[in-house]
C-alpha cells in the first residue's frame, strides 16, 4: 500500500481517466475525495472502488444502501481503504451515541 494515509482528490472521476485513477489509487490504500457531476458515472465509480478494496461512507452508512430522501439530496462521502472507513463510522457512531 504505497498510498496508505495519503489522501487524493480527484475531479472527473465518473469516467475514462478519472475513474481509472481513482480505482489505482483504492488498490494503493489512499482516502479519496472524488468530484463529477455525473451522478450516475459516480456511483459506478464508488462500486469499482470498492471492488478495488475501498470502502465509502456518510460516516453512518455506506454510500451504496443510501436511500435518496429528496431530489438534489447532498450527503457527506468519506473513501479510503476499509480500515479508514471503518475508523470514521466508528468516530461518527460514537458520537451519536454520546448525544443520545
Amino acid at each position: 500500500m504505497r498510498l496508505g494515509g495519503k489522501i487524493a482528490i480527484i475531479t472527473g472521476a465518473s469516467s475514462g481517466f478519472g475513474r481509472a485513477t481513482a480505482v489505482r489509487f483504492a488498490e494503493e490504500g489512499a482516502r479519496l475525495v472524488l468530484g463529477d457531476l455525473d451522478e450516475a458515472g459516480g456511483h459506478e465509480t464508488i462500486a469499482r472502488v470498492e471492488q478495488a478494496g475501498g470502502a465509502a461512507t456518510t460516516g453512518r452508512e455506506r454510500i451504496m444502501d443510501l436511500q435518496p430522501k429528496g431530489l438534489h439530496q447532498r450527503v457527506p462521502v468519506f473513501l479510503g481503504s476499509k480500515d479508514e472507513i471503518d475508523v470514521v463510522t466508528r468516530y461518527h457512531l460514537e458520537s451519536d451515541d454520546s448525544r443520545a
